[in-house]
């Protein structure tokens, strides 16, 4: 519900201050993007043990579409994503470190001060690989869904910025049987750090 909630409030805002302007100045960018992104899950209590984890490192390349005013810009965009073995050292799982990758979809609502922006909106991903034993497979969603907010640079073509992302829907099933071993979550929520650099053409 709060998800819904936040991407409506999104698209609307975005409908509101962008789509006037962007008829009006007709601009619009075609851009590429990559960088460097670190992620996390929550911690898993099992019983008497508490599952602990890492940051794990990954990448991102892919592309984007920025239209709107000078002032205010929607950007939708596509990612590949590899967020690195984020459930290594799980003693629940037989197979404790596979790397997940998705595709994702951010949508940022993004407002411009002179060289700096600074954006926000969410993002859909689609789990395209995990390779973990099947048993586990089956307790990972397919689509997540994430909130992000940012400051960048616009430095001519390039665009240097950060985001930071947190979970709006969990990554795994609430409760799931791993290796004989039953555990409940609240959905194995992540968080990540991600910097990046754009190019726009």
């Amino acid at each position: 519900m709060k998800a819904m909630r936040f991407i409506r409030t999104v698209t609307v805002a975005a409908a509101i201050l962008v789509l006037p302007t962007a008829s009006a100045d007709g601009q619009i960018k075609l851009g590429i993007i990559g960088g460097v992104n670190f992620a996390s899950v929550n911690d898993v209590d099992i019983g008497a043990l508490t599952e602990t984890f890492d940051n794990r490192s990954g990448f991102h390349l892919g592309a984007f579409l920025e239209f709107g005013s000078p002032a205010f810009a929607l950007r939708p965009g596509i990612l590949y994503l590899n967020a690195g073995s984020l459930f290594e050292g799980a003693t629940f799982l037989n197979q404790d470190a596979f790397t997940m990758s998705f595709v994702s979809f951010p949508l940022d609502l993004r407002a411009r001060f002179g060289v700096v922006d600074v954006f926000a909106g969410p993002e859909f991903q689609y789990l395209v690989s995990a390779d973990a034993e099947d048993e586990f497979d089956d307790d990972l969603k397919s689509w997540v869904i994430n909130g992000g907010v940012g400051v960048g640079l616009r430095l001519g073509p390039f665009m240097p910025e950060v985001r930071y992302l947190f979970a709006l829907t969990g990554l795994t099933e609430s409760d799931f049987t791993v290796g004989g071993v039953s555990v409940t979550t609240d959905g194995q929520r992540t968080q990540a750090l991600r910097a990046s650099v754009g190019l726009a053409f």
